[in-house]
């Protein structure tokens, strides 16, 4: 990508082949972020660009106010539009073009049409299909996550959207087991809103977390929080020992689990309990994906791209063995329908949702999408 100043902006100038026009948006975009440049200019590979062209682009950016402009062989976007939206979300190929003009809709980007878009045949059958799944998004009834404005620049999602989730299962296990005036260690707070709960509930909590960002939504709800990396987790480094330990969705993005699970022994207190959630990889959505050859990674769930491990159900139960730790209760979440259909949720839906959490009990190995581990340290007697 070469870089021009122009209109007062410095601008990326990035020209990007056609099979593969939204995987090099995608790293031309984030480069002009990283860099921090006012706007990327976008043509595709085998076009002439005139100069008045990108002149005209340019001018609506820089005089006219606009945050896309609209060519009809080209792109113009500033970068704290780019900001604003999850690109990163969209597809590789050429319904790139689609969606981010979708998600510019969205976002209420002040838009710049220069002339109507040049699409072919095929352009025009991915764009009807981007433009249907935009309205079903927009209606509630198939969540997309790239016209969802809420995922860009967020690590973390509100972790109880979900009443049947690992997190919502977990806090309805804390609050049956009495979390008031409670010390308890939570690794990894994300969004906060379970430590912002067991603030609420009465515990003294105490966080480790990596993203400064995150660490910032806790510290109101917690005694102390330490901004530090868990795969160079020390129990030597907490001074306190605690009733609750709480690794939920954690320990999958580490490189020793085995490791910190050891060192979480040395800092419970007698009686005190380990709650850890993980996904599992043997669920019928990752095997069918594997029949076919395929094994999509995506931003976040069972295939999140963070993901350092892969558990089933049976091998969790075999980390937990191996780092000194029994367990003693279990319990498992189903395939979130309700996030992907939102119209699940709906009261009218709740004796097919009531059906999907009992098979998911039924066949646990192929249909759970997390397991939830309690346990606690096994004693010198070796139980």
């Amino acid at each position: 990508m070469n870089v021009v100043e122009e209109g007062g902006l410095r601008i990326g100038l990035l020209v990007v082949g056609r099979a593969e026009a939204g995987a090099d948006q995608k790293l031309g975009f984030q480069a002009a972020l990283d860099r921090d440049l006012d706007a990327v200019v976008v043509v595709p590979e085998r076009v002439r660009e005139t100069s008045e062209t990108r002149r005209s682009m340019i001018e609506a950016l820089s005089r006219q106010g606009a945050e896309v402009v609209v060519a009809s062989r080209g792109r113009a976007f500033t970068t704290s539009f780019l900001r604003r939206i999850p690109f990163w979300e969209n597809a590789d190929d050429r319904k790139f073009d689609t969606q981010v003009l979708l998600q510019a809709r969205a976002a209420g980007a002040r838009t710049v049409e220069l002339a109507a878009p040049a699409r072919d045949g095929r352009e025009r059958l991915n764009g009807f299909g981007a433009r249907v799944r935009y309205v079903l998004h927009r209606r509630g009834l198939l969540y997309s996550r790239n016209y969802d404005l809420a995922v860009s620049g967020r690590k973390y999602f509100e972790k109880f959207d979900d009443p049947a989730s690992s997190h919502s299962r977990i806090w309805a296990w804390l609050t049956a087991h009495g979390v008031s005036a409670r010390q308890v260690l939570e690794l990894g707070v994300g969004d906060a809103s379970l430590t912002r709960r067991l603030f609420e509930a009465g515990a003294v909590v105490d966080g480790v977390e990596l993203d400064t960002v995150s660490a910032e939504l806790a510290r109101p709800y917690c005694r102390t929080i330490v901004v530090d990396d868990l795969d160079e987790f020390r129990s030597a480094k907490l001074r306190q020992r605690y009733d609750l330990v709480i690794a939920a969705d954690v320990l999958e993005h580490l490189r020793d689990p085995e490791f910190v699970l050891s060192e979480l022994r040395k800092i419970l207190l007698p009686g005190g309990r380990l709650v850890v959630s993980l996904p599992n990889v043997a669920n019928l959505y990752v095997r069918l994906n594997m029949l076919f050859g395929r094994f999509p990674y995506h931003s976040k769930g069972i295939l999140d791209r963070t993901h350092l491990h892969f558990y089933t159900l049976k091998s969790a139960e075999r980390l937990f063995a191996k780092s000194g730790w029994i367990v003693t209760e279990r319990d498992v979440t189903a395939i979130p329908f309700a996030i992907v259909f939102p119209f699940l949720a709906r009261p009218a839906f709740r004796p097919l949702m009531a059906l999907v959490r009992a098979s998911t009990r039924a066949w646990k190995g192929l249909l759970a999408y997390q397991g939830l581990f309690y346990a606690t340290p096994r004693d010198e007697s070796g139980r």
